[in-house]
């Protein structure tokens, strides 16, 4: 049996293959500036997942279209209302058994 010949590198820097060759260090670090402004205060941008497009839209409607205000202002206008219910009793929340997790809307995700 023959050697298997090494198939030819596409990039060379010199003899070296380009792979080889180290890469130059970044000459800036990351600055996080931005991210510990953004939680300092009172108030912070948070973001949900998993949330359906058509109750976006529906929330997005209402503050653009009837009051005229910020989506974000609507939305802290329902979980603030949504909070309270809860809490005095109002609004009753009955998780399930998902696969890995719990769940308050069994079989309406995807």
């Amino acid at each position: 049996m023959s050697p298997r010949a090494l198939p030819k590198p596409m990039y060379t820097v010199g003899s070296e293959p380009a792979a080889m060759v180290p890469r130059a260090p970044s000459k800036s670090a990351r600055s996080r500036e931005w991210e510990r402004a953004q939680r300092t205060g009172e108030m912070v941008q948070v973001s949900y997942r998993r949330i359906p497009l058509e109750l976006r839209d529906r929330i997005t409607k209402i503050a653009m279209k009837e009051l005229i205000v910020p989506t974000d202002e609507v939305a802290r206008a329902f979980l603030e209302y949504a909070l309270e219910a809860y809490e005095n009793g109002q609004l009753s929340l009955d998780p399930k058994p998902a696969v890995g997790r719990q769940t308050l809307f069994p079989g309406k995700e995807k």
